[in-house]
């Protein structure tokens, strides 16, 4: 079967599944509803089984984790230094649709945006804090340097962490996989589907049941990596209302949020990349850039500026060890490292606890560690 027989034949022509594998969608869909179900049903059950696959997943598979996130970075920096990066995305002919701007804008607000404005406050505070209220060192590579106390120190420290926690490595993961998705849908006219990236090793099984599972499961990855996103973003956006304007943050005001959210982005979304993603991405920087320049300039500028080249220097300095931190000490989580921190293996930033990112989430399991406590949770 080729990639043109597939489309016809295997996709639907008209319809409300145009465009779209009616079984794999209904497949889909239906997972993600008995996932939703079962979570809203039994919030409890859903968190310690969770919480269980979590740990033995961390605990098991983190070495693995650690060396494939460094072997991505290395095929990226192979690509970048070879002739294999002077390759286009696209016919010999082709040239970019948008700006450098608007790209790099759709990347970071369409990719990180909402994950970021989260954890760009709550992560270096996160580590900045030394009450251990989870049970475990909040910031282990600090305590080691002996910044064990808020202040100056501890605080390049938590930078330096969360610089490290969302640089290159986690960018090595987006770019591989946007890369084979873009070479083979734009250069070699398969699908736009996880599927074509495994074309080089199993050929045309890739429109058989193997390619079907494995765009599954990326539907799957999908929902569930922007619905974490999402969550957090919604709670972050709830507390704020609470605190400017009175307005409760309960589960009312969030189920509101991600109505709204969710309405706009399928807006912008079936409106097209240049009018719709394009233009909103754009937006999002602009806003980002002045935030950022109001804090530059309203705060201490010479101390922030020798801060962030300080955090840099020492980043590039030190990402390889880092990368490789594996736990050393008893008593840590699966996952954390005596290195720079304690969130998780590879370093990709994530709530020290699922039922800790919100006060509905902690209504509905609370904590045994009394998180409420501490920086992530505290009101």
């Amino acid at each position: 079967m080729t990639s043109t027989d597939y489309m016809v034949t295997e996709l639907s022509q008209k319809g409300l599944f145009q465009g779209m594998h009616k079984g794999m969608t209904l497949t889909s869909a239906a997972l993600v509803l008995a996932f939703v179900l079962f979570t809203g049903l039994g919030p409890q059950l859903a968190g310690e089984i969770f919480g269980t696959a979590r740990t033995w997943i961390e605990s098991t598979f983190s070495g693995y984790y650690l060396v494939t996130v460094m072997l991505l970075m290395a095929v990226c920096a192979f690509i970048v230094v070879s002739r294999f990066g002077s390759i286009r995305l696209g016919s010999d002919d082709s040239r970019p649709e948008f700006s450098n701007f608007a790209w790099f804008s759709m990347l970071f607000s369409a990719g990180i945006g909402i994950g970021i404005l989260f954890f760009g406050v709550a992560e270096p505070v996160f580590y900045l804090d030394d009450s251990g209220a989870f049970g475990y060192p909040n910031n282990p590579h600090a305590d080691m340097a002996g910044a064990t106390a808020i202040g100056h120190e501890r605080a390049i420290d938590a930078l330096r962490v969360s610089v490290f926690h969302w640089g290159l490595h986690g960018w090595a993961i987006y770019v591989i996989v946007g890369m084979s998705l873009a070479y083979f849908a734009y250069r070699r006219g398969l699908p736009l589907a996880l599927r074509s990236a495994l074309y080089p090793f199993i050929g045309e099984r890739i429109y058989g049941p193997i390619g079907h599972l494995v765009d599954i499961l990326g539907v799957l990855g999908c929902v569930f990596g922007v619905a974490t996103s999402l969550g957090l973003g919604v709670s972050q956006m709830a507390v704020g209302l609470q605190r400017l304007v009175g307005i409760s943050d309960g589960l009312d005001t969030q189920l509101i949020l991600i109505a709204g959210i969710s309405l706009i982005s399928i807006l912008s979304a079936v409106s097209g990349v240049q009018k719709g993603i394009k233009i909103i991405s754009e937006l999002n920087i602009w806003v980002s850039v002045l935030v950022v320049g109001a804090f530059l300039l309203g705060g201490p500028t010479l101390w922030l500026v020798q801060a962030f080249g300080a955090t840099l220097l020492d980043y590039a300095a030190n990402f390889i060890p880092w990368a490789f931190g594996m736990p050393t000490s008893p008593g840590r989580p699966p996952g954390s490292r005596p290195g720079p921190s304690s969130t998780g293996a590879g370093g990709w930033p994530g709530p020290p606890s699922s039922a800790c990112s919100s006060r509905a989430s902690r209504e509905a399991a609370p904590c045994a560690n009394s998180c409420s406590a501490c920086c992530w949770c505290r009101p």
